[in-house]
């Protein structure tokens, strides 16, 4: 049985069941709250482009409120840098020095909620270190929860000062260090912290836990890990607790009719009385240039089963490893079948025992969403009918593009009910952070 707003994944058992899931009151009830949030802050306040979301809408759907105030929220700009600049990180720490963007962040409950109870179960009397700590949320959870110290680390200037001020407003001050910078440049400033909160200990100074909020659109997206794995190697005592702990990388094929419908129906339905329709497919093509960020509402959507395709181990794992993978996918159409359009990807996290959540579309919403990635359109596969049996194979794969990453999903479609050749299939994404 597939449990809603839980840490469990859920991606096992039948298609059916799955979708029974996606269907249900609860997981309704929840998209219901995710759009209101949307309302009031992704699309009314949040600027363009956003590292966390960017919101492409209009006054007119923030006013009727519809579905498409959580769709088309885009990750990132086309671009084709191979590695980190100094023009792109600064304007990565810009973004995350927005409120807005924090704000969004925190009003993630499936997110707050989930770390707020794995803080408590893995922090009380111990030296924490924070990766990242942004408004400095995470880290006052911590001392709340009786934490001995906490340092806390954020390389944005602006956050680090509202992060020390959120600290010397609720009462933390000899509890929580902030330091300002990235957390490769400040190794002094660390072990001098983490130094004085044990003189007594024998040897180099190190943390007990490892907290950070690193996760990016599809997990890796950012490339925040190798910060994390810096702190982990140089500071984490042997033993020590990573939080979040694991995860696992989970994709299903999709039909994104709905999306495709909407995108081209406002051409094609002469708007102003006048012949647009030419205008169509192009726009379609526009918003599709990018990875779409957005809720699978309908559980009609997944054409299968959605199966692991990753499981990352926090307290192993290098950064290497998150910066390029390939990845193997066979899936099996189930259900009734229908229109393929490409892959939704998602994300479960295991913050502590038996504490996490999941970004999947049959889990409470959280702000990371799904991620789709769509085959090209005006192409063999975009849009090719699906019936139950026929199989989709091939491979996901990403290399780092700076903060961002290329992304690559390659494969054929394999019809059970015909003799034709398979149909072959290619997905690509420059997916950078370029302003």
């Amino acid at each position: 049985m597939i449990r809603l707003s839980s840490h469990k994944p859920c991606h096992s058992g039948t298609l059916p069941a799955y979708k029974a899931a996606v269907a249900s009151p609860r997981a309704r009830l929840c998209r219901a709250d995710l759009r209101a949030t949307c309302q009031a802050s992704w699309v009314a306040s949040a600027p363009l482009p956003l590292v966390r979301m960017a919101v492409a809408t209009s006054a007119a759907s923030m006013m009727v409120g519809r579905r498409k105030q959580v769709r088309h929220r885009i990750g990132a700009r086309v671009g084709t840098e191979t590695r980190r600049t100094a023009d792109e990180e600064s304007w990565y720490f810009k973004e995350y020095g927005r409120l807005s963007t924090h704000r969004v962040m925190l009003e993630d409950e499936a997110r707050t909620s989930a770390y707020r109870r794995a803080i408590a179960a893995t922090c009380s009397g111990k030296v924490v270190l924070e990766v990242g700590c942004g408004s400095g949320v995470l880290s006052l959870f911590a001392a709340q929860m009786g934490a001995v110290k906490v340092v806390a680390v954020e390389a944005c200037p602006k956050m680090a000062a509202f992060a020390r001020a959120a600290v010397q407003l609720n009462g933390f001050e000899n509890q929580i260090s902030v330091i300002c910078g990235l957390i490769e440049e400040v190794v002094d400033q660390v072990e001098a912290e983490l130094s004085a909160a044990r003189p007594e200990a024998v040897g180099p100074p190190c943390a007990d836990v490892l907290l950070s909020e690193w996760m990016g659109y599809m997990l890796v997206h950012e490339d925040m890990f190798s910060s994390v794995a810096f702190a982990r190697d140089r500071w984490l005592v042997p033993g020590g607790r990573m939080v979040p702990g694991s995860f696992t990388l989970v994709a299903a094929p999709f039909s994104g009719n709905d999306l495709v419908e909407e995108q081209c129906g406002f051409w094609r339905n002469k708007p102003y009385g006048l012949d647009l329709s030419h205008m169509a497919q192009p726009a379609l093509a526009e918003l599709l240039q990018r990875p779409v960020i957005d809720v699978i509402e309908n559980s009609e959507s997944l054409l299968a089963a959605p199966a692991v395709l990753w499981k990352l181990r926090c307290a192993l794992a290098t950064a290497e490893e998150t910066r390029e993978q390939c990845l193997e996918f066979d899936f099996v159409t189930g259900g009734d079948g229908g229109l393929f359009h490409g892959f939704a990807v998602w994300f479960d996290c295991n913050l502590a025992p038996k504490i996490g959540f999941s970004t999947g579309p049959s889990s409470q919403p959280t702000h990371w969403a799904q991620t789709l990635l769509f085959a090209e359109p005006g192409t063999s596969a975009h849009g090719m009918r699906l019936e139950p049996g026929d199989r989709v194979a091939g491979t996901l794969s990403w290399q780092a593009l700076g903060r961002g990453m290329r992304v690559d999903v390659k494969g054929k479609i394999v019809l059970r009910r015909a003799a034709a050749d398979a149909v072959p299939f290619e997905i690509g994404y420059d997916w950078t952070l370029k302003p």
